[in-house]
C-alpha cells in the first residue's frame, strides 16, 4: 500500500532572499523516539519560536531562514531527499548552510561535527551560550574541559544532512550533547528516560535551541558568507603525504 509522508517547513523571509540558511530535524521515530528524534524536533521548534519573537519585534534576517521537520528519515531519508529534489535549483544557488539536529541531546558531553568551512563560526557561537551547569561559563568552556578539547569532528552520513551535502555540496553541521544511548531505536527511548537520565530539567535541550538559533542568526546576518577554509589545510597536507 502507499503512504503519504509529510514534511513541515517554516520560512522566515530575509531581506536578501536569494540566499538561505536551513535548519532541519526528522520527526519520525521508532516507537516513542524521545531521544531519536524528539530531541532534535523540540530543539528546532524552540529555536523557531525564538526567531519568531525576534521577527515580531521588528528584526528580519539578511538571508532567509528555513526550519524543516522531515518525515521518513528512519526509512531512508525520504522526506529530506524529496525536499532536496523539489528545491534543488534554489538550494544549489543560494543555501549557504544546513544545520541538522538528530539525536542531539542524549547526555552531557558537548560536541560539534561539521565541514571545515563552518567550524569557526559555530565555535564562536558556542562561546556565547551559557552552560546550563554554570551560568558563569559557556558551552565553549564545557567543550574545552573535555578530554579531546575543542575539536570539530568531520561529519559523517546517516542523517538528513546527506541530502544537502552530497547532492549540492551545501556546508552542513550538527551540534549535540551526547552520552550513552542504550535505548536507541527501542521502546525504552521515552520521556522517562529523557527526564531521568539524558537531560533532567531539559536544560541541555534549551542550550541546544539557543545554539542553533544563534548560529542561524549569525550565518543569516553576516555581511559576507562566513566560511573559513584554514581548517582544510592539515587534512589536505595529510592527504598529499599519503599520496606521496
Amino acid at each position: 500500500s502507499d503512504w503519504t509522508l509529510w514534511n513541515t517547513v517554516g520560512t522566515l523571509r530575509g531581506t536578501q532572499p536569494s540566499q538561505s540558511v536551513m535548519l532541519g530535524a526528522h520527526r519520525d521515530a521508532w516507537v516513542a523516539g524521545v531521544g531519536d528524534n524528539g530531541a532534535g524536533t523540540i530543539v528546532l521548534l524552540e529555536a523557531a519560536r525564538g526567531l519568531g519573537y525576534l521577527e515580531k519585534s521588528g528584526w528580519r534576517p539578511r538571508r532567509t531562514i528555513v526550519v524543516a521537520l522531515w518525515d521518513g528519515e528512519e526509512i531512508g531519508l525520504r522526506g529530506s531527499a524529496a525536499y532536496a529534489g523539489a528545491h534543488g535549483a534554489e538550494l544549489h544557488r543560494g543555501c549557504i548552510a544546513y544545520l541538522n539536529a538528530d539525536e542531539n541531546v542524549t547526555g552531557p558531553s558537548f560536541g560539534i561535527a561539521a565541514v571545515g568551512g563552518l567550524g569557526p563560526v559555530l565555535i564562536e557561537a558556542a562561546r556565547a551560550i551559557p552552560d546550563p551547569q554554570s551560568q558563569r561559563t559557556t558551552l565553549y568552556d564545557r567543550w574545552h574541559a573535555q578530554p579531546r578539547g575543542v575539536d570539530v569532528r568531520a561529519i559523517g552520513g546517516g542523517s538528513d544532512h546527506e541530502s544537502f551535502l552530497f547532492s549540492f555540496g551545501t556546508p552542513v553541521a550538527e551540534m549535540s550533547f551526547s552520552g550513552p544511548f542504550g535505548p536507541y531505536h527501542s521502546s525504552y527511548d521515552t520521556l522517562r528516560y529523557a527526564t531521568t537520565v539524558s537531560d533532567p530539567g531539559f536544560v541541555l535541550h534549551r542550550a541546544a535551541a539557543q545554539l542553533y538559533g544563534l548560529s542561524a542568526m549569525r550565518l543569516a546576518d553576516a555581511d559576507a558568507v562566513p566560511y573559513a577554509f584554514a581548517s582544510y589545510v592539515p587534512a589536505l597536507r595529510a592527504g598529499i603525504a599519503r599520496l606521496q
